[in-house]
């Protein structure tokens, strides 16, 4: 019988023992000793101490009193994971609120995997019979709509640098934004305010105002925004960011960012 390539291919050790270690203490809420650990995990004392002695040292594990217990990193790893699994569902009762307290659409965004454009997850509208509507998984651009520019400006520079080394800044309407120079200013007021907005830029008469939503790593994977006609949000811009950056620090947290409470 001939084996497939998986089959064949022993599994490391030291992978499989910390494996077991976690999945031994997940088990136990209350902690175990390192006896109990050994035994939990079927491995050596001695190869138990250690494990244990590296993944505390990294903060997946915790020590009290001897007892060994679930530490910080693995927990936040977990809530990243399930968070990841619940997106966008675990934010819509935010964007939800967030429509409703500003009488406007509230969408949430996504970097799109197959170019660098926004694309629509999910959307709370607005009542109000004259509203900005879009269909989930429409396509924005980063450089011209507030969604996208949330997204942009707060990639690692090097990705910031090659988008704008490649794109072309195709005017949409006769507000956007078309000089590199400029754009890169914006970005930069983005980065510092946390908040993106955009006039007409892409689609006239339409307003977006944005921020970033970011993982436990502050890595940005999302944006929201609040979009809106323009004749009904140009005089209250700044309250409506307000509610939008606090809204998204919101979902951030839930995302497992920790630093979004102590940004509010």
């Amino acid at each position: 019988m001939t084996r497939s390539p998986s089959a064949a291919r022993p599994t490391p050790r030291a992978a499989t023992r910390v494996l077991n270690v976690l999945q031994a203490l997940a088990m136990e809420p209350g902690g175990m000793t390192l006896t109990e650990l050994s035994d939990a995990a079927r491995i050596p004392k001695s190869s138990a101490l250690a494990l244990a002695r590296t993944l505390a040292d990294s903060g997946f594990l915790s020590v009290l009193n001897g007892t060994y217990l679930i530490g910080p990193e693995a927990m936040k790893l977990a809530s990243s994971i399930a968070a990841r699994r619940r997106f966008p569902d675990i934010a819509t009762p935010a964007v939800r609120a967030l429509a409703e307290a500003t009488g406007e659409s509230a969408l949430l965004a996504e970097l799109a995997s197959d170019a660098p454009e926004a694309v629509y997850v999910h959307k709370a509208e607005s009542e109000n019979p004259l509203r900005f509507i879009v269909q989930i998984g429409t396509r924005e651009p980063l450089y011209s709509s507030a969604v996208g520019r949330a997204l942009l400006a707060f990639k690692p520079r090097p990705w910031i640098d090659a988008y704008l080394r490649d794109v072309a800044l195709v005017p949409l309407t006769p507000s956007t934004v078309t000089s590199k120079k400029a754009l890169r200013e914006i970005l930069g007021k983005v980065r510092r305010d946390g908040v993106a907005v955009s006039m007409e830029e892409t689609i006239e008469g339409v307003a977006g105002i944005a921020s970033p939503i970011f993982d436990e790593r502050h890595e940005v994977v999302a944006s929201l925004v609040v979009g809106a006609p323009v004749s009904r949000v140009a005089g209250r811009i700044d309250p409506i960011a307000a509610r939008v950056l606090d809204a998204a620090r919101t979902i951030s947290g839930l995302m497992g960012d920790a630093g979004a409470g102590e940004r509010r």
